[in-house]
């Protein structure tokens, strides 16, 4: 089951956003959670998450707009996350760890290398 909550491009105000997802959490509290912020009828962040054994992944994690706004899709995230008992949430980044760390006060967990093997035949 997931659940998808849309914000930001009504009228509705930011209160009765968090009442319209905690209400959607009470009916469909588990597997995938996204959230889409809009801004007049534009696109301006996103985050997804994915339960998993005992943490939640996070993401696609996108803003293109002031902290504020990507934040308060982290927060619902987190709400969401901890609905479902859960206390941890874990992510994937490109960015610079440190970015991750001042902004939103995630810690480096652990590192995901790769090796390229070249040509597949």
């Amino acid at each position: 089951m997931s659940l998808m909550h849309f914000f930001g491009d009504d009228d509705s105000t930011e209160q009765e956003d968090r009442t319209s997802l905690a209400g959607l959490m009470s009916v469909s509290p588990d597997g995938v959670c996204v959230i889409v912020g809009f801004r007049d009828n534009e696109l301006v962040c996103h985050v997804c998450g994915k339960k998993d054994k005992d943490w939640v992944w996070v993401y696609n994690a996108w803003s293109k707009v002031e902290k504020k706004l990507s934040g308060e899709c982290f927060d619902m995230i987190k709400n969401w996350t901890k609905k479902l008992g859960i206390t941890q949430l874990r992510c994937e980044t490109f960015r610079k760890p440190e970015s991750m760390t001042r902004s939103f006060g995630w810690e480096k967990y652990s590192t995901i290398m790769k090796l390229d093997l070249g040509t597949v035949q």
